[in-house]
């Protein structure tokens, strides 16, 4: 499922090719923290840092080392989880793994699958490994190896997922990441690229055509855009920081019904990013893997136009 690698996009965008070598590889330092009253751990290589809370399974936050993270999350959540019995859906912010389609579970996200806690390893070249919890109403297992790159601003992840049933299941993994609003999104649309809206929010109209790229300026309105095409990243900016997501192009794959390979959820606080893997059928015990690149660096000159940028 993973495919080619992204990493030409990315580089386009942000012109750093000699940044980012792509090694597998951190160093981790003092890895166990509090982060606001969880448990957490962090990695950190000097460049860029990430930080993970396991017992909610999420990331929460992602940036360079000493400057801001974009990522959001509810400040009145910091410190607390919830039973999985508890049916409401905790939004915590951060970066959370499910699977795909969503009409097949609906809402609110099933507990297990979305803040069931995992079980954590620092592996000896300092990656972080998640076991997820068994979800019942899926039938499968999510797992998250986590790793900065040794000498560049990248973060490597890698989402396993397992069929924990006697029985096929059908899925595509699915991750969404939640920055905080007011920013802008860049999102390719070259030649090949297929590009339609959730329902009938008409947020396309909230969004401006440079080049090959489609360009957001985060108004608080509410939608969502899918695309499926031969370029697979997502931007974000704001106040002269940006984050990208960089993913495996896979134009001719089959995607979970309703879904497209880049996601892009406007909302009144914030903006998700979102990757959804090809629909995987596995057997018992099968798994599958997907994988993503993150990406953080400050501009030298904020205030760029859409072009520009």
């Amino acid at each position: 499922m993973t495919g080619t690698s992204a990493t030409a996009n990315w580089i386009r965008l942000a012109g750093i090719a000699a940044a980012c070598c792509l090694l597998f590889g951190c160093r981790a330092e003092r890895p166990i923290v509090d982060y606001h009253g969880w448990e957490a751990v962090r990695l950190d290589n000097g460049i860029v840092q990430a930080t993970v809370v396991p017992e909610i399974a999420r990331i929460m936050a992602f940036g360079r080392v000493n400057g801001p993270s974009l990522i959001w999350q509810d400040a009145s959540l910091w410190g607390k989880t919830t039973a999985l019995t508890e049916p409401d859906f905790q939004n915590y912010g951060g970066a959370k793994l499910w699977v795909a389609p969503q009409d097949a579970w609906g809402w609110p996200p099933i507990p297990a699958m979305d803040r069931g806690p995992c079980e954590s390893d620092i592996t000896p070249d300092g990656a972080l490994v998640m076991r997820g919890v068994s979800c019942e109403v899926t039938g499968v297992r999510l797992d998250r190896t986590v790793a900065l790159d040794a000498e560049s601003a990248v973060l490597s992840l890698q989402y396993t997922m397992q069929n924990t049933t006697t029985s096929n299941v059908s899925w595509g993994i699915w991750n969404v990441i939640q920055l905080e609003g007011g920013g802008r999104v860049l999102l390719p649309v070259p030649e090949g690229t297929r590009v339609w809206e959730h329902r009938d929010w008409s947020i396309l109209d909230e969004w401006k055509r440079c080049g090959d790229v489609l360009v957001l300026r985060h108004s608080g309105k509410e939608g969502k855009v899918h695309t499926i095409g031969p370029e697979a990243w997502i931007a974000y900016e704001k106040d002269g920081e940006v984050f990208v997501l960089a993913i495996a192009a896979s134009p001719d794959a089959v995607y979970p019904p309703a879904h497209g390979n880049c996601e892009v959820y406007a909302g009144g606080q914030y903006v998700e990013l979102e990757h959804v893997a090809p629909l995987t059928e596995l057997a018992p015990g099968a798994s599958a893997t997907t994988a993503e690149r993150w990406l953080s660096f400050s501009l030298d000159g904020a205030g760029l136009s859409d072009e520009a940028l």
